[in-house]
């Protein structure tokens, strides 16, 4: 138990300091309260810019990029990108509409229509931009990163991207081709045995999978070769 003594300095220590917090906040009540209104300030400017700019940005950018995703869903890529002469396309609304999670989902389009031009070094400039980590968008747009890279024959680099779509958003529906495109890659990259583990692994993690026949009769056919 604490004596008087002891208790009485803990008081006096108690004292002390409260007593140069007051004195502080006298000394520097001019700054902390210029502090306090730039905070202030800036939390209202956030707001006023996400209300009274981002909001209604992204929604005319969200009606400019449905007429865009039409002719993205008929193939005609051209107009896509580039609009039809009255409507924008997917590049002059990531321009106009900055800023925007619309303009940010714009480049991921940009990328693959430039991927299904045959654009490649373009559609991955514009997939790396697109960096929304969407469930399932994202590993879409790293898989189709790799897609491009694998047409460049930059096999090493299809491997990096391949990995990371295959582990994102697991299921038995995509992570299955993933995995078969890494595969590929490996192969053709010459490390057989990465091939062969990685069939080995949608076998073993995706038994539903409809591809595991085919993966099966590719291990038998490397290992054969071996």
């Amino acid at each position: 138990m604490a004596s008087k003594k002891q208790t009485e300095e803990n008081f006096g220590q108690l004292e002390t300091a409260l007593s140069k917090s007051e004195k502080f906040f006298e000394a520097n009540q001019k700054l902390l309260t210029t502090i306090l209104i730039v905070i202030v300030v800036i939390v209202a400017a956030v707001f006023a810019i996400s209300k009274f700019y981002i909001q209604p940005k992204e929604k005319s950018a969200q009606i400019e990029s449905y007429k865009a995703e039409k002719y993205f869903g008929a193939d005609d890529f051209e107009k896509a990108l580039n609009g039809d002469g009255n409507n924008l396309g997917f590049i002059d609304i990531a321009k106009t509409y900055k800023f925007t999670k619309t303009a940010k989902v714009a480049n991921y389009y940009i990328g693959i229509c430039n991927l299904r031009m045959g654009n490649f070094e373009e559609a991955i400039s514009y997939l790396k931009k697109f960096k929304v980590k969407d469930f399932y968008v994202y590993p879409l747009s790293r898989a189709a990163i790799g897609d491009a890279y694998m047409e460049l024959e930059n096999y090493s680099q299809a491997i990096h991207y391949y990995k990371i779509a295959s582990s994102k958003n697991e299921n038995e529906l995509t992570t299955p081709e993933y995995m078969k495109k890494l595969g590929i890659a490996y192969e053709l990259n010459g490390d057989i045995d990465s091939a062969i583990a990685t069939y080995k692994s949608i076998i073993e993690e995706y038994p539903a999978s409809a591809i595991k026949n085919e993966m099966s009769r590719r291990i038998g056919l490397l290992e054969g070769a071996k």
